[in-house]
């Protein structure tokens, strides 16, 4: 995930699915930086909309914050 990131920085799914990555880990803060990446180059896109959805409730639960 994290080439995919290094290859294309910015477009949106490489930084959702590294944000997945760190979240899983427990590496909260970074999930956080990734998910705010993705929704700042997301664009709407019938196969990502779901996505947009999920880093939205993600960010909450990782920083308590609506």
């Amino acid at each position: 995930a994290e080439e995919a990131v290094r290859l294309a920085p910015t477009s949106a799914l490489p930084h959702y699915i590294l944000g997945l990555c760190y979240k899983d880990g427990g590496i909260n803060d970074k999930a956080v930086t990734e998910f705010q990446k993705f929704l700042e180059y997301y664009w709407d896109r019938a196969y990502i909309r779901d996505f947009k959805t999920k880093a939205e409730q993600y960010l909450i639960d990782l920083t308590g914050k609506h």
